[in-house]
Formats: C-alpha cells, sequence, structure tokens
C-alpha cells in the first residue's frame, strides 16, 4: 500500500526530531508518547534533571533504546563541549572551555575528545552535539566567547579537527555547530 501525504510527513517528523523529556527515567506516558510518535531521537540535559551519575544514565539510555526497532534505532544525543556547556558533570571529566583547549596542541584537543566522548559512549550516548566551529570575533558576544578555540581560521580548524578525530575514535557521532 502506497504511504499517503500525512504518513510520509509523519515519518520524516519522526526521523528528523530530536525529543527531550524531564527525569532521570522514561516515565511512561513519555514512553507511550514516543512510541505513538514514533519518535526515536532523544536529547539529554541536567536541567530537564535527565543525569544523576553515570549508573543511572547508563539505565536511561539501555531503557531509551528498547524504543528502537530493527529498522530505525534510537540515537541519543547531548551537548557536551566542554566549558560552561557541559550537561554531566559529577563523574565526568571536567573539560576546560574550547578556548583554553585552543591554546594548546591539537593533539591535546584529540586526547581530551576521545576520553570524554569514550566517557559518553560508555553510559549510551550516540552523538556529541561538539565541537563548535565558530570563531571568536566578536569579544562582545558572549554565546560564543570561550566555547570557541580561536579567533581566527588558522587557529581553530587544527582544534576542531582534532575533536572530530578523538569523537570518531571513541566511536560518537559529531555536530559541527553553529556556523552558518
Amino acid at each position: 500500500m502506497a504511504e499517503t501525504t500525512v504518513q510520509r510527513a509523519h515519518r520524516i517528523l519522526s526521523q528528523t526530531l530530536v525529543a527531550g523529556f524531564a527525569g532521570p527515567t522514561l516515565s511512561p506516558e513519555s514512553r507511550e508518547n514516543f512510541s505513538t510518535a514514533q519518535i526515536k531521537n532523544f536529547i539529554l540535559f541536567s536541567i530537564n534533571k535527565n543525569y544523576e551519575n553515570k549508573p543511572q544514565l547508563s539505565a536511561l539510555c539501555q531503557d531509551l533504546k528498547t524504543l528502537g526497532t530493527r529498522e530505525r534505532r534510537v540515537l541519543i544525543t547531548v551537548d557536551h563541549e566542554g566549558g560552561r556547556v557541559q550537561r554531566f558533570r559529577e563523574g565526568f571529566l571536567k573539560l576546560p572551555p574550547a578556548l583554553e583547549r585552543g591554546r594548546g596542541q591539537p593533539d591535546e584537543t584529540e586526547a581530551s575528545s576521545f576520553a570524554a566522548n569514550s566517557e559518553l559512549k560508555e553510559c549510551g550516548i550516540d552523538l556529541n552535539f561538539a565541537p563548535v566551529c565558530d570563531l571568536n570575533t566578536n569579544p562582545s558576544n558572549p554565546v560564543i566567547g570561550d566555547r570557541s578555540f580561536g579567533g581566527t581560521v588558522d587557529q581553530a580548524v587544527p582544534h576542531i579537527e582534532a575533536w572530530i578525530r578523538g569523537s570518531k575514535r571513541a566511536g560518537i557521532y559529531t555536530c559541527a555547530k553553529h556556523f552558518p
């Protein structure tokens, strides 16, 4: 039977949406809603109280993965770039801001990426919304600031590439973000 326009739109939306939810466990209501809507992509936030400790996070990720199917697995994501944007802190490596790492050597950035992303992988995370690829060209823009590896392409790109290599070695997908 051919897929209707509404069915196709629903399928595309359910494949592209990334949903968040409150709490350290998946409530029965959330499980039902995500199953009904066929949502398979999730983002975890400390503000949503999705994280208490590593064992709890691992159990939550395992539970979320049960929503997957043979045809479409669950994708669990997080913003865990370091500095002020590190969603899981207690029990995890403390990552310095990218600007601090950008002052060092790219191989150090790769090593910190590998270490941090390995921790995420061990807990069941699939994708880390990092690295920030913006340049810190406007000192009065606090949104980027120390989240950038540097103010020039020559400063930032070697560290961006190193972060991506470290993530890949750890088995975590990356998302180079923000720039148009």
